[in-house]
């Protein structure tokens, strides 16, 4: 049997046994005339429409939500200076962008007032997270030019942080004749590519491929796992040393530093259909699999033993799950597109149950994401916003109910997800 058939065969046996836990109602379990198992999503407004406009309307103006710990009823805010700052306007440009209604254009545009001068900050790393979040959709969906110019702008501001020696955009400020890069920064890469596409200079894709492609080659370790941060020699590009900063250990695998790798990688797939950035995706995403507990929702770092005392990250998991949504859109292989879907829908599943998913009361959608700095992981049931953005992007990924619904199953039965639109 190939991986993948190995793959689809665990994934179906453990998304078996989830199933009858499953609540019933909207999202219950639906089983199709074949040997599918489709389960229906509910729908991101019943999810995410209270609590982004609860946000909206209690976040003073120039700040943006970053953060929520246990039993609070709103975000803890900063200004536009974080490199959080984008994500829930993203999230409401994304809802506008999907559903057409103008309440959620009224809320994006009501929190724009500070976050446009960014792009012209050279100091963040992150301009991609904060300024590709939200206006990338909102110039899709109101094709308003000022958008495009305030992405050319933040790209080309971005792009300050080249380096030609090793091919990259520097990420943290290191000591002299040193270049740090994070698998984060695979990410930021998408403002790179769209502004190009979109007006900007060729000079700004050829950047970003460059970045993409050293990163492909140099994060990924030979069992699939990736390294967190790399340091450079400026002068020559040689790769001096690997490191971890938030994960456990520098041999180890932070969750959300491979999903950040696989992610951003399928993200610059589309723009390049570059072979090598497939297989470096494939090959982290299978270490990703392969890694999981039975419920799709990864520890804080992979390579640590489950228990109590190894906290899960569903920051990491909604991460992962649009990555792999990506993964089943463009890889050209129908069996391993069929098993990414299977992943995808596994995580998306169980992060939409609790403990996962937060109470009413709280302002964030999901809770138990973890963060921490090398060797510790801190955890107490905290919220952050790309979880939920995240989220967000992997259910409006999630392909249409329908016909092609209940054929994804036939020959290998896997459980899948499915939204009515």
């Amino acid at each position: 049997m190939t991986w993948c058939g190995r793959l689809v065969a665990c994934l179906v046996a453990l998304s078996l046994l989830v199933l009858p836990a499953l609540a019933p109602g909207p999202a219950a379990a639906s089983v199709a005339p074949s040997s599918a198992i489709v389960r229906v999503l509910p729908t991101p407004l019943s999810v995410f429409g209270d609590k982004l406009r609860r946000a909206a309307a209690t976040t003073p103006a120039g700040a943006f939500p970053v953060e929520a710990r246990p039993g609070v009823t709103a975000w803890t805010t900063a200004g536009a200076w974080h490199w959080a700052a984008g994500f829930v306007p993203g999230e409401l440009w994304e809802m506008y962008r999907a559903t057409g209604d103008p309440q959620w254009r009224r809320l994006a545009e009501a929190m724009n007032t500070t976050l446009p001068r960014e792009a012209r900050d050279p100091r963040p790393h992150d301009l991609g997270f904060m300024l590709a979040s939200p206006y990338v959709p909102a110039y899709a969906s109101t094709h308003d030019a000022t958008y495009a110019a305030l992405l050319r702008t933040a790209a080309v501001t971005l792009d300050t942080h080249w380096r030609p020696g090793p091919g990259v955009l520097w990420s943290w400020t290191a000591p002299t004749g040193h270049t740090q890069v994070i698998v984060d920064s695979l990410m930021n890469m998408e403002l790179m590519f769209w502004a190009s596409e979109h007006g900007g200079s060729p000079t700004l894709a050829a950047h970003a491929r460059s970045h993409v492609l050293r990163l492909a080659h140099d994060a990924l370790r030979p069992d699939g796992s990736t390294v967190h941060v790399l340091d450079y020699d400026t002068t020559s590009g040689q790769l001096l040393r690997t490191f971890t900063a938030q994960g456990f250990s520098d041999d180890s695998a932070w969750a959300r530093g491979q999903a950040w790798f696989f992610t951003g990688l399928m993200q610059a797939y589309g723009h390049t259909h570059d072979a090598a950035l497939l297989a470096a995706s494939r090959a982290a995403a299978r270490y990703y699999v392969d890694h999981l507990p039975a419920d799709g929702v990864p520890y804080w770092d992979l390579s640590m033993p489950a228990g109590t005392s190894t906290p899960r990250d569903t920051a990491a998991g909604a991460v992962a799950a649009y990555g792999l949504r990506l993964l089943a859109q463009n890889d050209p292989s129908p069996e391993l597109a069929l098993g990414w879907r299977a992943a995808a829908s596994r995580t998306v599943l169980a992060l939409l149950q609790p403990p996962y998913l937060a109470p009413a009361s709280h302002p964030a959608v999901l809770t138990f994401a973890a963060h921490g700095q090398k060797g510790v992981a801190m955890q107490e049931e905290t919220s952050f916003p790309y979880a939920d953005y995240y989220l967000l992007k992997a259910m409006l990924a999630a392909p249409p109910l329908g016909p092609s619904s209940w054929r994804w199953g036939r020959g290998s039965s896997p459980t899948v997800d499915a939204v009515r639109r």
